[in-house]
C-alpha cells in the first residue's frame, strides 16, 4: 500500500468511524471479484466517495461451513497511477447485483460475528436508498498533476496536494444547504473580503476588478437563489402530515374486485385519509401569517405549500391512485366525501404553489425593505412596484384586491415601522444637526416615494388599456405613511432651525465678537428647543395625537421667534465692540452662504459700517506700534537683524493691507465719506512703512561689501598667533597659542550669509561680495565641519597623553604643530589650499596617532608588570594549613621556598620591561640601543615606578609575616576575636630537667630563624638589578678590588634605607 492509499484509509476510517481492518477487508475481497475497466464519462468531475452501511451478520453453520453474503454495491475504486492521480483512473471494480458465494471452512465451534460494509464509487453515489442516508467521505481532485502527500512537522495529520476532502452525515440536502450558506456565500460577501471601494482614477486594473466584482455579485445572487430553492425542497420533503398507506400491491384494479379483504383494508385507509385531508384543509383555512411585514406573507405560503405538498403527492402516488380506482369500481360510499375534501385540498395546494412561485420573485425586494437602509429602500421601491405589477398581471390568485391590498398594506406597515424606529423623537434631535437632518430627510423621502411610486405604476397600468386596474383602498395603504411624511416634514423644520442656529452661533462668531458667554447663553436657549420634543408623552406618528403634535409645533415656533429677537440684540451689541475688522468682514461674507434665519441675515448685512470703524481703530494701533518699535524692532525667531526688521515692518503692512483689499472688492464700501477717510489713513501708514524698509536695505547694502572682504581675510584657525620677545629682521616672532584651537569662521560672516538669503527671499538686491559668499555657503560649512573634526582628533590625541608621554613625544608634537601652523598663517578663507591643508593635517594626525598607539601599547604591558610586582605577597597566610604544626626549621624552609619561587617569577617579568622600552625607543628615537638620551626621563619614570612597586611588595610581605606571627597583638592571650587567634605554627618541646625546664629549640634558635626570615624578605630586592643611568639596560657587576666579590647595583641599597 503506497502513501496515497494509506492517507486515504486514514481519512475514510476517521470520517466513517470504522477500523482499519474493515477498510482493508473491502479491498482484499473486492480484489478477488470480477473487475471491469472503464473511464469516467466525459463531463463528469474527478470525484470519489465512500460510505458505510449497517453491520450485516456472517453466518456459520453447524457443519463448519461459513456463508458470506457479500454485497458489493457499486464498488468503483479508481486506483490511478502510483502517484495517486485520480484524473486518469485505470481500474474500477463494480458489482451491481448482490452476489452470494459458498465458502466452506473447517471450524471447531460455532462463531457469530458482524461485518461492516463499505461502498466506494467514482463520480456518483450508488442509487440505493440504504446508501444515500449513510455517512459519506468524498474526495475531489482540484488540480492537474500527481497527488503528493506532504508530511507535517508540527505533529498534525499529513495533507495531500490537489485534493479536497469532505464528509457528509447522510442528509444530503441539509449538508448541501449548510455548505452553500456557511461556506461559499460568506466567501463572496464584499464585507468579509475587505472591499473598500475604488479610487476616482479609473485604470485598466480597476476596470478589470470591477468586472470581477460584477461576476462575483451575479454568482452570489445565483447561490442565494439556489439556497432558497433547497430550503423549499426540504420543507416539502419534511412535511408534518403523512398518510398511512396500506402495504398492498395492485397491478390491475379490475382483477381485485372480488378481493373483499383488500377492499375493506383500502376503505378503512380511505376513512382515515379523508379525515386527515379534512383536518388539514380546515387548519390551513384558519391559518394566517404570524408576523407583520411582507416577508411573513411569503413564509405563510411556503409553510402551506410544504404542508399540503406532502399529502398531495402521497395521494397522487400511482399505487394510491390504483386504490382509489378500485374503490370507484366498487362504488365505495366514502369516496365522494374524500373526493370533495381532496378537491378542496387541491385548490389550496395549487394556490399555495402558485403564490410561492410568484412571491419568491418579490422576496429580494421585501428583504431590502425589512433590513436595508433608507437609500436602499428608495432604490428598491420602483423595481419592487414593477415586480408587483407583473405578479398582478400574471398570477392567477394575486390579481384581486383581497390578495393584493393586504400584501401592499404589509409593505406600507413595514416602511412605517422602519421610519418609526430610525426617526426616534427621543434621540434623533440629540444627534448632530447635519446627521439628524439627513436621517429625517431620507425617511420623508421614502414615505413620499412609496405613494409616488404606487401612483406611477397605477398610471402605467391604466395607460396600458387593460381593464384589470389598481383600484385599491388608498386609505389603508397611504393614510399612515402620508401622515408620517407630514410629521417628518415638521421634524425637518425643527432640524433645519437647529442646524441654522448651530452654524450661525459657531466658533467663527465667537472669534469675531469675543463674547463667548453671550453666545453660550443663546445656544443654551437653542438646546432648550429639543426638550419638549424629547419629553412628548405620546407617539408622534399616531394620528390620534395629531392635535397634541400641532400644539407642540406652535410652541416651538414661538420659542424660535424669541431666540431670533435675542440673537439680533446680541449682534447689535457685539458689533459695536468688534475685535477684528477682517474677521468680522469674513463672517459677514460667510453668512451670505449660510442658510441662517432670514431676519438674522438681513441684520448682519447692515454691519459693514461698524466694520470700517473697527478697521480704523486697528490701523491706528498698527501705526502706533510701528512708531514705537521701528528703532529696535522685535525680531522673529531665527531671523537675522536687518531681514527680521524688514519682515516685521512688512507684517504690519500686510496686516493693514489685507482688510483694505477685501473692502475694495465690496462695491461702494470705500466710496462713502467714512470709507474715504479710512483709505487716506491707510495710505499714510503704507508710505511710512515703505520708506522704513528701503532705508534698512540701503544701509545694509552699503556696509556689507567691506565687512565681507575683511572677514574672508582672517586666518582659518584661531585663536590668533602670540608675539614673542624675539625679533628677527625687525619683525616680532610669532608662536602658536596653547590649544584648544577652533575654526576661525567669523559669526558676522554667517550673519551676512543669512541676511543675504532673507534679502533675496524678500526680493531685494544683494551686493556681489555677499552673493559670492552666500553661493559658497555649503563649501564653507563643509570646510568648517572638516576642520572641527580634524581638531577634535588633535585634541583627543593630546588628552590621551600623560605628562611623561607628552615630554617623551615633544618632538613629534612639535612636528604636528608645525603642520597646523599654516592654518594660522598664511591661509585665510579666500585661499584655495584649505582642502589640501586639512588633508595634510589628517595625514600628520594619523602618523602621530600610530606612534601614540604603539607607546600606549608598550606602556600598558610595562604597567601590568609593575602592578604584578606591587601586588605580589612573598608570604601568604594561605601557605600554612590550619592545625598543621611543624618544626621551626621546616617552617623556615617552606617560607623560603615559596619566597624564592615568587621572586624568580617576578624577576623574569621584570627583565621583560627592557625590551618593551627598547621598542618605544625605536618608535620615538629611531634607535634600539636602550640608551637614547631622548628617553632618559621616560626611563627614570619607569624606574621610579618599579622602585615603588618593590617597596610596596616588601612592606606588604612584612605586614603579612607579622600577621602570621600575631605580632600585631600585644597580648595574644587577651584577644577576644577568634579570627585574631591564629593556631601555632611551630612546635616547641619543653622538658623538666630537675627543677629546670628545658625548651627545644631554644629561644635563641627561634630568634635566629625568624630574623633570617625578615632579612630574606628585605633582601628580595637584591634580585632586581638597577638600570644604568639614563638607560634601560641592567648594570654589570662592578669589580672594585681584586680580592672582593663584584658589586651588583640593585634596589636593595635604596629600599633598605626606608625607615618604614
Amino acid at each position: 500500500m503506497d502513501d496515497v492509499s494509506r492517507w486515504t484509509r486514514r481519512l475514510v476510517c476517521k470520517g466513517l468511524d470504522i477500523d482499519d481492518e474493515a477498510y482493508n477487508r473491502v479491498f482484499e475481497e473486492n480484489s478477488k471479484s470480477a473487475v471491469k475497466v472503464r473511464s469516467p464519462p466525459e463531463g463528469e468531475s474527478n470525484e470519489g466517495s465512500g460510505d458505510s452501511l449497517p453491520e450485516e451478520p456472517l453466518h456459520v453453520d453447524n457443519n463448519g461451513g461459513v456463508t458470506v453474503d457479500q454485497d458489493e454495491r457499486a464498488l468503483n475504486l479508481a486506483t490511478g497511477s502510483s502517484s495517486g492521480d485520480l484524473a486518469a483512473p485505470e481500474v474500477v471494480m463494480m458489482a451491481p447485483r448482490p452476489v452470494t458465494q459458498k465458502i466452506t471452512r473447517k471450524v471447531l465451534q460455532r462463531v457469530s460475528e458482524s461485518r461492516v460494509l463499505c461502498n466506494v464509487s467514482l463520480n456518483v453515489l450508488p442509487p440505493d436508498t440504504q446508501v444515500l442516508d449513510r455517512p459519506c467521505v468524498f474526495f475531489i481532485k482540484s488540480g492537474d498533476g500527481s497527488v503528493m502527500i506532504q508530511a507535517q512537522t508540527d505533529g498534525s495529520d499529513d495533507v495531500a496536494t490537489n485534493i479536497e476532502v469532505g464528509c457528509s452525515t447522510g442528509d444530503l440536502l441539509t449538508n448541501l444547504e449548510g455548505v452553500i450558506c456557511h461556506v461559499f456565500i460568506p466567501i463572496l460577501d464584499p464585507k468579509l473580503i475587505g472591499e473598500a471601494g475604488y479610487d476616482n482614477e479609473v485604470t485598466n486594473t480597476h476596470q478589470a476588478l470591477k468586472v470581477i466584482d460584477a461576476v462575483r455579485n451575479e454568482f452570489r445572487g445565483n447561490l442565494l437563489k439556489f439556497a432558497s430553492q433547497i430550503s423549499n425542497a426540504m420543507q416539502q420533503i419534511q412535511g408534518d402530515v403523512h398518510l398511512t398507506i396500506p402495504n398492498v400491491l395492485i397491478d390491475k384494479p379490475d382483477a381485485c374486485l372480488d378481493d373483499y379483504e383488500l377492499i375493506n383494508t383500502i376503505e378503512q385507509a380511505l376513512e382515515e385519509w379523508y379525515k386527515v385531508v379534512a383536518m388539514v384543509v380546515d387548519q390551513e383555512a384558519r391559518k394566517a401569517p404570524k408576523r407583520k411585514g411582507p416577508l411573513a406573507e411569503i413564509e405563510f405560503w411556503r409553510e402551506r405549500n410544504a404542508t399540503l405538498s406532502t399529502i398531495f403527492e402521497q395521494i397522487n402516488m400511482p399505487n394510491v391512485q390504483k386504490m382509489l380506482a378500485l374503490l370507484e369500481l366498487v362504488e365505495a360510499s366514502m369516496l365522494s366525501t374524500f373526493r370533495y375534501h381532496f378537491s378542496e385540498l387541491s385548490k389550496l395546494y395549487i394556490e399555495a404553489k402558485d403564490n410561492v412561485k410568484f412571491l419568491t420573485t418579490l422576496e429580494r425586494h421585501f428583504k431590502n425593505i425589512a433590513s436595508g437602509s433608507f437609500s436602499t429602500i428608495a432604490d428598491t421601491l420602483p423595481s419592487m412596484m414593477n415586480a408587483i405589477r407583473m405578479v398582478w398581471i400574471i398570477s392567477r390568485h394575486y390579481n384581486t384586491d383581497e390578495r393584493m391590498v393586504p400584501l401592499m398594506e404589509r409593505i406600507a406597515s413595514e416602511i412605517a415601522d422602519k421610519v418609526a424606529v430610525e426617526v426616534n423623537i427621543h434621540t434623533i434631535l440629540r444627534k448632530s444637526p447635519e446627521a439628524a437632518l439627513h436621517a429625517i430627510e431620507e425617511a420623508k423621502m421614502v414615505l413620499e416615494l412609496w405613494h409616488a411610486t404606487y401612483m406611477k405604476v397605477r398610471e402605467r397600468i391604466e395607460a396600458s388599456g387593460t381593464d384589470h386596474r389598481w383600484e385599491f383602498d388608498r386609505k389603508r395603504l397611504f393614510d399612515q405613511t402620508n401622515y408620517m411624511a407630514k410629521i417628518c416634514e415638521n421634524l425637518q423644520e425643527v432640524a433645519t432651525v437647529l442646524d441654522q442656529f448651530h452654524k450661525f452661533l459657531g466658533p467663527e462668531l465667537k472669534s469675531v465678537t469675543g463674547d463667548s458667554q453671550g453666545i453660550d447663553d443663546v445656544m443654551a436657549r437653542v438646546e432648550g428647543l429639543i426638550s419638549p420634543f424629547e419629553n412628548v408623552p405620546f407617539r408622534i406618528f399616531d394620528r390620534g395625537y395629531k392635535t397634541s403634535w400641532e400644539s407642540v409645533m406652535v410652541q416651538f415656533r414661538e420659542k424660535v421667534s424669541e431666540i431670533e429677537a435675542m440673537t439680533r440684540k446680541f449682534i447689535d451689541t457685539s458689533f459695536q465692540k468688534l475685535r477684528s475688522a477682517e474677521g468680522a468682514f469674513d463672517l459677514l461674507q460667510n453668512f451670505q452662504n449660510i442658510q441662517s434665519r432670514d431676519s438674522i441675515n438681513k441684520q448682519m448685512m447692515e454691519k459693514y459700517k461698524d466694520i470700517l470703524m473697527q478697521y480704523s481703530k486697528e490701523l491706528e494701533k498698527l501705526s502706533e506700534q510701528f512708531d514705537l518699535y521701528k528703532a529696535d524692532p522685535p525680531i522673529y525667531k531665527n531671523h537675522p537683524p536687518v531681514g527680521g526688521a524688514i519682515s516685521w515692518a512688512r507684517a504690519l503692512y500686510h496686516r493693514a493691507k489685507k482688510p483694505i483689499m477685501r473692502f475694495r472688492a465690496m462695491n461702494d464700501l470705500l466710496k462713502s465719506p467714512h470709507g474715504e477717510d479710512v483709505k487716506d489713513k491707510y495710505l499714510v501708514f503704507a508710505r511710512a512703512v515703505d520708506a522704513y524698509i528701503k532705508g534698512l536695505h540701503h544701509e545694509w547694502k552699503t556696509r556689507v561689501p567691506s565687512l565681507t572682504n575683511e572677514y574672508l581675510k582672517q586666518p582659518i584657525l584661531g585663536p590668533a598667533l602670540l608675539e614673542t620677545t624675539k625679533i628677527e629682521n625687525g619683525t616680532p616672532v610669532m608662536k602658536l597659542p596653547p590649544p584648544p584651537y577652533f575654526p576661525n569662521f567669523a559669526p558676522e560672516l554667517s550673519m551676512i550669509i543669512r541676511e543675504a538669503k532673507y534679502m533675496d527671499r524678500l526680493g531685494f538686491d544683494i551686493p556681489e561680495e555677499a552673493l559670492n559668499v552666500t553661493l559658497q555657503e555649503d563649501k564653507y560649512h563643509q570646510i568648517v565641519h572638516d576642520i572641527k573634526m580634524m581638531l577634535k582628533q588633535y585634541d583627543a590625541l593630546l588628552e590621551s597623553l600623560s605628562a611623561v608621554e607628552m615630554h617623551l613625544l615633544r618632538s613629534q608634537v612639535k612636528d604636528l604643530d608645525d603642520v597646523l601652523r599654516v592654518g594660522f598663517y598664511p591661509l585665510n578663507w579666500n585661499s584655495q589650499r584649505i582642502v589640501s591643508f586639512v588633508e595634510s593635517c589628517l595625514k600628520a594626525l594619523n602618523q602621530f596617532g600610530n606612534i601614540v598607539s604603539q607607546v600606549h601599547k608598550s606602556s600598558k604591558m610595562i604597567d601590568e608588570v609593575v602592578v604584578a610586582i606591587e601586588r605580589t605577597m612573598l608570604i601568604k597566610i594561605s601557605d600554612y594549613e590550619d592545625g598543621v604544626v611543624t618544626e621551626v626549621g621546616e617552617f623556615y624552609e617552606l617560607m623560603e621556598r615559596n619566597r624564592t619561587t615568587r621572586i624568580d617569577e617576578l624577576v623574569q617579568h621584570y627583565r621583560s620591561i627592557g625590551p618593551l622600552l627598547i621598542k618605544v625607543e625605536e618608535v620615538v628615537a629611531g634607535v634600539n640601543t636602550g640608551t637614547s638620551p631622548k628617553l632618559a626621563t621616560y626611563y627614570m619614570y619607569w624606574e621610579r615606578r618599579i622602585f615603588n612597586a618593590i617597596t610596596k611588595m616588601i612592606i606588604g610581605s612584612m605586614t603579612t609575616f607579622q600577621a602570621l606571627l600575631n605580632v600585631h597583638q600585644k597580648d595574644i592571650a587577651k584577644a577576644s576575636d577568634q579570627k585574631l587567634k591564629r593556631p601555632p605554627l611551630c612546635k616547641i618541646k619543653a622538658t623538666m630537667n630537675g627543677k629546670d625546664i628545658v625548651v627545644t629549640p631554644s629561644l635563641s634558635d627561634m630568634y635566629k630563624y625568624l630574623s633570617k626570615c625578615v632579612k630574606h624578605i628585605v633582601e628580595s630586592a637584591k634580585s632586581f638589578v638597577r638600570w644604568m643611568h639614563g638607560t634601560c639596560r641592567e648594570t654589570e657587576p662592578q669589580q672594585i678590588n681584586e680580592d672582593d666579590e663584584p658589586v651588583l647595583f640593585t634596589f636593595y641599597s635604596d629600599i633598605s634605607q626606608n625607615p618604614y
